[in-house]
């Protein structure tokens, strides 16, 4: 038996099941739940606007009901599960291209179908996530990109393997209006990598490449390729000494790059073994900075949890030390230490553990030591939090501060967090 997991919105009241919740799990044989699936969907304007299924078998019949779903704008797709992915049986191409749907995200771990492919060439499809997150993919979904029928497209958001990232980069750089592209790699050899440059690199000379791309997220090893030609005003991409690597081999970087999003991996790269000056060097316009940590268990054991909290009052001690590294021309700075494993956020309520950071108006103070112009200051410590404002007219200063797990979790989901 497998778990599968439906949700719809934006159902008229007239065509919705009858005290059918807008999300609900389905447990039984895939095809089974496929043919329950179509009844919601029948009709050009149903008012079903997001649909999404997360290990559901994609019967003939549930194809043909989103396909023809005229209101259906967006459609996210799981398929993790090797008996939900795959299927012996080749069903007859006559799916309609959904032509409707201006959203698609698939998730697959080990087969995508034809039909799954087809949904990718939507014609007015503006974003797009695809992760193929396995390997041993039964197809190449890439290759399916190079025909450059994608004029809509303006967001990417892929996962690729690395033998595949030439072929990637090749379909989505010649994409006439991509704006926002997010690639992720699992980790390459060196000798892979000089291969992608070496391909690519001749392409993106002879003939453009993201010719309007103005957000990159990417490995650093990417950088080379990516960052040349292209007008960016916004990067992602992880701190460290693949980054600095990377940096060396880049000849020109858009000076509009005012948005800098660095990713730090503080067990593998601590703040006080980096070079923040080097890196800053490269990015004379930043004005909004976000640092933003990633903690990773290997071996979760009971003293974990105090060793996150030293090495994130670590990290904030560091970033305070490395002050005069910072662009002095910042505005905006948001430093989060958040931590995402929902058990261990339950562990740190429970334990009671001491705040990331304290006093953080002498940090703040030591900020503005150093960037003077900042109008926004965030820093979100997991155990800790500090939201500062300041306007630009009056100078009237506004801040909330808060020191425990529970009171931070509150304000987070109350308000959000930090964008940039």
């Amino acid at each position: 038996m497998a778990s599968m997991f439906v949700k719809y919105e934006g159902l008229r009241g007239s065509t919705r099941p009858a005290n059918a919740p807008r999300s609900f799990p389905f447990f039984g044989k895939d095809r089974a739940v496929g043919a329950r699936l179509p009844d919601p969907l029948h009709g050009p304007d149903t008012g079903l606007r997001t649909l999404e299924l997360t290990e559901i078998e994609l019967g003939e019949r549930t194809l043909n009901a989103i396909a023809s779903c005229g209101s259906l704008r967006s459609l996210r797709v799981v398929l993790l599960n090797p008996v939900a992915s795959f299927s012996g049986e080749r069903l007859p191409l006559k799916i309609p291209t959904p032509s409707q749907i201006t959203s698609l995200s698939i998730r697959v771990n080990h087969y995508l179908t034809l039909h799954l492919i087809q949904f990718l060439h939507a014609g007015n499809l503006q974003d797009l996530t695809l992760h193929a997150l396995s390997p041993d993919m039964n197809e190449d979904p890439w290759s399916h990109f190079i025909d450059g029928s994608f004029s809509s497209l303006k967001y990417a958001d892929i996962f690729v393997q690395p033998c595949d990232v030439s072929t990637a980069l090749t379909s989505f750089g010649a994409m006439p209006n991509l704006e926002r592209f997010k690639i992720r790699v699992p980790s390459f050899a060196t000798y892979e990598l000089d291969n992608v440059l070496f391909h690519v690199g001749t392409l993106a000379r002879e003939q453009g490449f993201f010719r309007r791309l103005v957000d990159l997220t990417c490995p650093p090893g990417l950088l080379p390729v990516l960052v040349g030609e292209a007008n960016l005003t916004r990067l992602e991409i992880a701190l460290g000494t693949k980054l600095f690597e990377a940096l060396q081999r880049v000849r020109t970087i858009s000076p509009a790059i005012s948005s800098l999003v660095l990713t730090v991996h503080a067990r593998l790269e601590p703040l006080a073994r980096t070079d923040l000056r080097e890196v800053f060097y490269k990015f004379p316009g930043v004005s909004n900075l976000r640092l933003q940590y990633c903690y990773y268990f290997h071996h979760f054991g009971e003293n974990n949890l105090q060793e996150v909290i030293d090495e994130g009052q670590t990290f904030f001690s560091e970033l305070v030390a490395q002050r005069d590294s910072l662009p002095a021309s910042l505005t905006h700075l948001s430093v989060d230490w958040s931590l995402r494993i929902v058990g261990l956020k339950k562990r740190i309520s429970e334990a009671s553990l001491p705040p990331m950071f304290t006093n953080p108006r002498q940090i703040l103070d030591a900020l503005l030591s150093r960037c003077p112009r900042l109008e926004r200051v965030w820093m979100n410590g997991t155990t800790s939090l500090f939201v500062w404002t300041r306007s630009a007219s009056d100078g009237h200063e506004e801040w909330h501060e808060f020191s425990s797990f529970d009171a931070v979790s509150t304000y987070i989901e109350e308000n959000g967090t930090e964008q940039m």
